[in-house]
């Protein structure tokens, strides 16, 4: 399993760093607007979203499939989004592959 630690419904399957490898991953879906949106319809989705996320049934429905899940700002997104895709750009060229 590749998360960072093990997930309920997987108790017994160990991570890939409790197997000794130091790589941890996971899915992530985020919502875009096309550049140019104006500030305040950016703050609407944002809004929409924080509220979505926060529903009960919406983590009841994730729980029950065994997604997680998290909410983030637009600059925590951003950031993450850019780490994972800086480490699979050092992944790409230290397996010498071509992207």
């Amino acid at each position: 399993m590749f998360a960072d630690k093990r997930i309920k419904g997987f108790d017994n399957v160990p991570t890939m760093k409790e197997r000794g490898i130091d790589l941890s991953l996971s899915t992530w879906r985020g919502l875009a607007a096309p550049k140019g949106t104006p500030p305040e319809v950016i703050a609407v989705l944002a809004d929409a979203t924080r509220k979505i996320a926060a529903e009960p049934g919406l983590k009841e429905t994730l729980d029950r499939l065994i997604m997680g899940q998290a909410c983030a700002e637009a600059e925590a997104f951003r950031s993450m989004m850019k780490a994972q895709n800086d480490y699979f750009m050092q992944l790409v060229q230290k397996l010498n592959t071509k992207v």
